[in-house]
């Protein structure tokens, strides 16, 4: 992916770095402070997940909003984070949260549901 060559063991002398999505922990919301937040994007659609580390891995939870009228600013924001990260709808992948996610994340605390 990033036009290294590498041996038969899939080693390189020269290092390969691609960004990654990264995960987002809310210190101040306690409620969800073992909660890391990231965008999967499959099927054309962006979702917010919440994760929660268990032995061997991460559990995920797709999260949504209570109220009706976040529900188009919820997905508006999804897509525009998921842009901001380089990638796209039709891309399917992990992205982080942009700032204005996260302060919607923040502000609206309470109304959230998982799915």
């Amino acid at each position: 992916m990033c036009g290294v060559e590498v041996d038969d063991n899939l080693l390189s002398e020269k290092p390969c770095s691609i960004p990654t999505a990264h995960y987002v922990v809310f210190d101040e919301l306690p409620e969800y402070a073992d909660v890391y937040w990231v965008i999967s994007v499959s099927n054309f659609r962006a979702a917010l997940l919440a994760g929660k580390q268990v032995p061997g891995g991460m559990r995920y939870v797709s999260v949504s909003v209570k109220d009706d009228c976040l529900v188009e600013q919820l997905e508006d924001i999804l897509l525009t984070s998921v842009e901001a990260s380089g990638g796209a709808r039709n891309i399917s992948g992990f992205y982080g949260i942009s700032d204005k996610l996260a302060n919607l994340l923040l502000r609206e605390a309470s109304p959230w549901k998982q799915d």
